[in-house]
Order: structure tokens, then sequence, then C-alpha cells
């Protein structure tokens, strides 16, 4: 018997977004960037909505918003319809389950839309962790719907690294000049973790034991 095809506007969509999830790592990965992170962001929520979309083309579901007025129709925005922007698609596709997938892109919508009108170089280490596990998570979930054959890693190499690390001095300065920006992003994110470990984790010694 042979295989189902896939609907041609669920594969665009997943092309899509397996493209956006490769620049998003050249970008990261990119020697000398400076914007790496606010990039990566940008360029990995791009992804994620299109897998959202693929996965919904899929299920022959069309990822549009409908008109409050008329439920039948689909509201449209200079002509074309009004798509599901990556939060509404967590709801659409979660609804009311909240695994630790679901709570780091909560987070990560939240952050992209605080740092991406900023120049935030020294968040990039801070925020390392989170911008790995988005990436893993994409993997993850587009080779369990679509299958191992979209997986990035063929597409992926191990970025090299040099041998001497920033100078504190420059660490310092960096931190300096970005200190009101990052206080506020620090604050997202401890806020991020406390309710992520009360979640999975609900008793308040193993919280307190990292806060």
């Amino acid at each position: 018997m042979m295989p189902r095809r896939m609907p041609i506007e669920a594969d665009a969509h997943l092309r899509k977004a397996r493209e956006a999830a490769l620049l998003a790592v050249e970008t990261y990965n990119r020697p000398g960037a400076s914007f790496r992170a606010a990039g990566y962001l940008v360029l990995m929520v791009v992804a994620w909505t299109a897998l959202f979309h693929a996965i919904f083309a899929k299920r022959k579901v069309k990822p549009y918003y409908r008109q409050k007025r008329n439920p039948r129709r689909f509201e449209r925005v200079d002509g074309d319809f009004k798509c599901w922007e990556l939060s509404e698609c967590l709801q659409q596709y979660y609804s009311d389950q909240n695994p630790s997938v679901r709570k780091n892109l909560e987070f990560i919508v939240q952050l992209r839309n605080k740092i991406e009108h900023r120049f935030l170089p020294a968040l990039d280490l801070e925020i390392f962790g989170e911008c790995q596990a988005l990436l893993n998570n994409f993997e993850h979930l587009m080779c369990e719907t679509f299958g191992d054959k979209y997986a990035l890693s063929a597409s992926l190499a191990c970025a090299l690294q040099f041998g001497r690390s920033v100078n504190p001095a420059q660490q310092a300065a960096m931190r300096g000049a970005f200190k009101q920006h990052l206080q506020s992003v620090r604050k997202l994110s401890r806020n991020f973790i406390r309710r992520f470990l009360r979640t999975f984790w609900p008793t308040r010694t193993t919280v307190s034991k990292y806060f």
C-alpha cells in the first residue's frame, strides 16, 4: 500500500518551518554576530508557527481567525486570511494541556517581544539553554509528526569554538552598558522558571531550593 501524500499546503508550511529553523541556527552560530539571540528567536518563532500551520493543514484544520459576526467566514488582512500567530497556535494545539514544551514556547514568545527591539548581546549566554531547548523541541515535534527524514541534524554541523574566552573587562563593559534592559529580561526569565517549577515540581521546598 502506497503511503499517503502530504497535502500541498502542509508540505509548503513544513518546508518554510524547516528553512526558518536552519536559518535561525545559522544566524546564532555566525561568527562576529552580536544580535544572535534576538535574530535566532525571531526566526524560530517563524519556524514554530509554520510547523504548527503544517500540522493543522495535515489535520485539515484551517489556521485562520474567523469573523465574530459570521463564524462561517474568515477574517482578512490586506486581502489575505488572518493566520493564527504562535500564541494562538499553542492554544489551539494544546488546549488545556500544559506540557513543558508549551511552557518553553510561551516564555520564548514573551522573551522575543522584549528583546527584538533592543540590542542585548550580553544576554546570549544567559538564555543559551532556552535557545537549545527551543531547537530540540522543534525537531522532536517535527519528526514525531512528519517523520525522521525531516530531521535538522543531517543539515547541521557542530560549531567550531575559539580557544580564548571573551576578556573579563569586555564582559563587564557589555553587561554595564545593557544593565537596565538586562534586568527587565532577567526578571521575565526568573518568573518563568518559578512558574515552571511550581507547575512540574509543586512542593515549596523544591522551588525554594533553586530560588
